[in-house]
């Protein structure tokens, strides 16, 4: 039995960051755990009256990371992340909700938002 619950862990743990290359430099996606995305849902659940634009920019600075799974921001530097373009961030948010299995609707509904069509 411990065997198999250390091999699904295993498994379950061993998402290396992504690595993305942006303009001829190297930057990485981290996979969260499921306790990191129940944070950070209840975190974003919290603040609605904020943009969409202000999700995009604290859930790439909740995923960019260095190739050893290190954040590239901490917490207070939303607001920086938010004020870089939108060509280069908006492919790395869609990349980072693929590579989390997250989608733009989950983060609308986080947010307060409906979908089109509703």
């Amino acid at each position: 039995r411990m065997g198999l619950r250390a091999e699904f862990e295993r498994v379950a743990r061993g998402k290396k960051p992504l690595k993305v290359t942006v303009e001829n430099v190297d930057v990485y996606i981290r996979c969260i755990s499921i306790r990191e995305r129940d944070v950070w849902e209840q975190t974003v659940a919290h603040v609605r009256d904020r943009t969409v634009d202000d999700m995009r920019s604290m859930y790439l600075a909740f995923v960019l990371c260095d190739a050893d799974g290190n954040r590239l921001f901490d917490d207070n530097e939303i607001e920086a992340v938010g004020k870089l373009s939108s060509s280069v961030l908006g492919p790395l948010f869609d990349k980072a909700l693929e590579y989390n299995r997250m989608s733009e609707a989950d983060i609308r509904e986080l947010a307060g938002e409906s979908t089109p069509g509703q």
